[in-house]
Protein backbone atom coordinates (compact mmCIF):
# COMPACT_ATOMS: atom_id res chain seq x y z
CA UNK A 1 0.00 0.00 0.00
CA UNK A 2 1.42 3.36 -1.06
CA UNK A 3 0.22 5.25 2.00
CA UNK A 4 0.84 2.60 4.65
CA UNK A 5 2.19 3.65 8.03
CA UNK A 6 5.54 2.04 7.26
CA UNK A 7 5.85 3.79 3.90
CA UNK A 8 4.89 7.20 5.29
CA UNK A 9 7.33 6.86 8.20
CA UNK A 10 10.06 5.84 5.77
CA UNK A 11 9.77 9.05 3.72
CA UNK A 12 8.38 11.70 6.09
CA UNK A 13 11.76 12.44 7.73
CA UNK A 14 13.27 13.45 4.38
CA UNK A 15 10.43 15.82 3.41
CA UNK A 16 9.56 19.38 4.44
CA UNK A 17 5.91 19.42 3.32
CA UNK A 18 3.05 17.06 2.64
CA UNK A 19 3.41 17.90 -1.05
CA UNK A 20 7.05 16.79 -0.95
CA UNK A 21 5.99 13.58 0.75
CA UNK A 22 3.35 12.80 -1.89
CA UNK A 23 5.83 13.53 -4.71
CA UNK A 24 8.43 11.25 -3.15
CA UNK A 25 6.01 8.37 -2.62
CA UNK A 26 4.35 8.68 -6.04
CA UNK A 27 7.64 9.32 -7.83
CA UNK A 28 6.31 12.19 -9.93
CA UNK A 29 6.14 15.97 -9.85
CA UNK A 30 2.41 16.30 -10.53
CA UNK A 31 0.19 15.74 -7.53
CA UNK A 32 -3.51 16.26 -6.92
CA UNK A 33 -5.24 17.96 -4.00
CA UNK A 34 -6.99 14.67 -3.27
CA UNK A 35 -3.59 12.97 -2.79
CA UNK A 36 -2.53 15.69 -0.38
CA UNK A 37 -5.79 15.33 1.56
CA UNK A 38 -5.44 11.56 1.72
CA UNK A 39 -1.86 11.75 2.98
CA UNK A 40 -2.87 14.41 5.54
CA UNK A 41 -5.57 12.10 6.86
CA UNK A 42 -3.18 9.14 6.98
CA UNK A 43 -0.54 11.17 8.85
CA UNK A 44 -3.17 12.07 11.46
CA UNK A 45 -4.56 8.53 11.60
CA UNK A 46 -1.12 7.01 12.16
CA UNK A 47 -0.02 9.90 14.43
CA UNK A 48 3.16 10.42 12.44
CA UNK A 49 5.23 13.39 13.59
CA UNK A 50 5.38 16.20 11.05
CA UNK A 51 6.61 18.92 13.39
CA UNK A 52 9.57 19.56 11.09
CA UNK A 53 7.27 20.45 8.16
CA UNK A 54 7.29 24.06 6.97
CA UNK A 55 4.52 26.20 5.50
CA UNK A 56 0.79 26.38 6.06
CA UNK A 57 0.33 22.62 6.37
CA UNK A 58 2.68 22.50 9.34
CA UNK A 59 -0.38 22.86 11.54
CA UNK A 60 -1.05 19.14 11.08
CA UNK A 61 1.77 18.45 13.55
CA UNK A 62 -0.11 19.96 16.47
CA UNK A 63 -3.10 17.76 15.63
CA UNK A 64 -0.92 14.69 16.03
CA UNK A 65 0.16 15.73 19.50
CA UNK A 66 -3.23 17.05 20.56
CA UNK A 67 -4.89 13.62 20.47
CA UNK A 68 -2.34 11.85 22.73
Amino acid sequence: MKYSKENLEKYVKDCDTISDLVRKIKGCETISPSSINLVSKKLKEFKIDTSHFVGSLKSISYLNHEEK
